[in-house]
Parts: structure tokens; sequence; C-alpha cells
């Protein structure tokens, strides 16, 4: 158990319970933080990444829909092809030591692409990237892209945070107008799924089977009135 859960577990007894009672939590936790070894690792490596940030490396970082923010870190949606990031790169100074990193969503030839984009525009100083992809979502695309464009209709359900199930859900829309994101079966609208013969169910990674089979009962229902 990490210490800090220790220390609100204490401060929570402490709460509730009120003194004197609640000496043994904040005992207990005090000797459990005692004993527990002692890093500083995570500081050090914080004020390692703000002197970077401030006087070292450009950080490109490739991600959907995120504004250019200070401190010489861009970010930018991603096309397939990488070529919404080149026009950005140009206006870097490429020749200080530079770091790329990737949302783990992206598709890996528009990675690829904007590592080459950038060799080829060093002329001094480090490059390092970061391959930070998800195997599993960027494998799927092709597959997903294809069991989209055979069906009439797609409803793609994940949760309403999962960035890899937005990411796979647009995949389905680009090559189908007729893709639909739901969370679950109750956040199917009849309209979707009105007039079509044939009706794709995917999911995210992360979508357990039980759900998708609840989202397909929801459809065979809705269709069957």
């Amino acid at each position: 158990m990490p210490a800090r859960k220790a220390a609100v577990a204490a401060m929570q007894a402490l709460e509730h319970i009120g003194m004197p009672e609640a000496r043994l939590n904040i005992a207990q936790a005090i000797l459990y933080i005692c004993e527990c070894p002692k890093s500083d690792s995570v500081t050090r490596a914080a004020e390692a990444a703000f002197f970077d940030a401030e006087h070292c490396r450009i950080q490109v970082h490739i991600h959907p829909q995120s504004p250019d923010i200070a401190r010489g870190v861009s970010h930018r949606e991603e096309e397939d092809t990488g070529a919404a990031m080149e026009e950005e790169l140009d206006a870097l100074d490429l020749d200080r030591d530079v770091e790329l990193y990737s949302q783990t969503t992206k598709s890996l030839s528009g990675f690829r692409r904007i590592v080459e984009a950038i060799r080829e525009r060093k002329r001094s100083g480090a490059f390092r990237y970061y391959d930070t992809i998800c195997r599993q979502v960027a494998n799927r695309m092709g597959h997903l892209r294809e069991f989209a464009r055979t069906h009439e209709v797609i409803v793609f359900v994940c949760g309403a945070k999962s960035s890899n199930g937005k990411a796979l859900y647009e995949a389905c829309r680009e090559v189908n107008p007729r893709s639909y994101l739901s969370v679950n079966q109750d956040a199917i609208d009849p309209a979707w799924v009105e007039g079509a013969r044939t009706i794709g169910i995917c999911g995210a990674t992360s979508t357990p089977s039980w759900l998708m089979n609840k989202v397909k009962d929801k459809i065979e229902e809705i269709c069957t009135r």
C-alpha cells in the first residue's frame, strides 16, 4: 500500500471517528510511513523535465484537437499521412535537441512520416522519438474500416472517455457516415437503424462482451417492433 493511502486513511479515521479513538489509526500510519523506503526520484525527474522544457529541448507531441501551448511544445491533430504536422515543423528550431511523442491511438504510418520529416530537417542536435502507439488500436484500423464498409449502419460501443474507442469510432465514420457512438444499450436511438438491412456492432479494446451483447439485444428489439 502506498504511504499516501495510509496517510489518507488515518485522516479519514480522524474525521469520522474522532479522538481519542483515532489515535491507533494515526499511530499505525506514522509507523508505516516511517518504515517505507524513501526516494527522491519523482522530484528529480520532475525537476529535470521542467528544466528541459525551459532550456534544452523542443518536444513535439502528436495529439488530436489540442491548441498550441507555450514553452516550444507543439500539439496538433495528425492525419493518417502525418501531413498536418509537417508545416508546423518548419516553424520550429529543429537544430535544438528534439523529442517526439505521439498519442497512443495515432496511426503508425503517420508517426513514421513525422519521424522521417524531422530527420530530414535536422542539421545538429539530438533527436529522440518514443513510439507509444497502441498496436491493438493501430492493427485494428484496417479491419475496422472494411467492417464499416460492408454494413449499412455501424453502432460503436465504448466508454465516453475511451481514447482508443474514439479513434476506432472515427475510423468507422470516415468510411461510413451512418456510424454511431453509444456508451450502452440505453443510449441507442431507434432512428439510427431505421430501414437498415445490415447492422454492424463493434467496440473498443476495453469494451466488455456482455455490453456488446446487451447492445445487440436492444437493436434486435428495436428492429422487431
